[in-house]
């Protein structure tokens, strides 16, 4: 074989070489571009994306003059991210003491009990900037059920456990009260915060029915008593 047919020979091989190699890269990218893809963003969204809960309103109990009895009322607690054993640095407890100067914040704070019960719009103002400064901290939402200034009253009421009626008026009239709850999606960053540009409502919340009893408050006290 002359050098000129080596020559040619050489130069098909390295030719061939290299549409084989451009054709497994074609393929693997077509792979990860259109078969993988949907497991690839399903993979993606399971570690960015985050979903959630949106909490119904349950519905009044009243009389039947339209006196509530029974109401829900929501307000926002202060809570720790930190693990459990683990404390605020000097900084963030000095800053948090210009917020809340009249109380005392529990030493290893942990994730146990919320550092302050009910924050005031100000409060909740002063906290949001230092959240998304890093500060290990979070406000919660609580909806907690009321009853009108009565022993007897609250005893027909019932107790409402994790959404749900159970016992008393509310166990009775659960099923319009309760409502349903909506639903949210968001996406978090590296740091597992929100991203709130994305967040987006999926389902909207739908508040329960108000119920009207068939009696008049001194009427309940007056049946609470027998």
């Amino acid at each position: 074989m002359g050098e000129q047919e080596l020559f040619r020979a050489r130069s098909r091989a390295a030719v061939t070489m290299f549409f084989i190699f451009f054709s497994l890269i074609a393929l693997r990218a077509l792979q990860l571009a259109v078969i993988s893809r949907e497991r690839f963003l399903r993979a993606g969204e399971k570690i960015a994306l985050k979903r959630g809960l949106l909490a119904a309103r349950r519905g009044r109990i009243m009389d039947k003059n339209k006196v509530p009895l029974v109401w829900s009322e929501r307000h926002f607690e202060l809570w720790t991210t930190l693990s459990p054993g683990a404390d605020l640095t000097q900084n963030q407890r000095r800053t948090l003491q210009k917020i809340f100067p009249a109380e005392t914040l529990p030493i290893l704070p942990g994730n146990a009990a919320p550092l302050r019960f009910r924050l005031t719009e100000k409060e909740i103002e002063q906290i949001e900037p230092l959240i998304r400064r890093g500060f290990p901290l979070k406000i919660r939402s609580k909806t907690t059920r009321v009853t009108v200034d009565s022993p007897k009253v609250r005893t027909l009421a019932g107790v409402v456990r994790n959404g749900s009626g159970v016992s008393g008026w509310e166990r009775q009239y659960d099923f319009r009260l309760r409502g349903r709850d909506g639903a949210y999606q968001v996406m978090l960053d590296r740091r597992r915060k929100w991203i709130d540009a994305t967040w987006k409502m999926t389902r909207p919340p739908v508040a329960g029915e108000d119920v009207v009893l068939p009696i008049e408050l001194e009427h309940a006290e007056e049946t609470a008593k027998k």
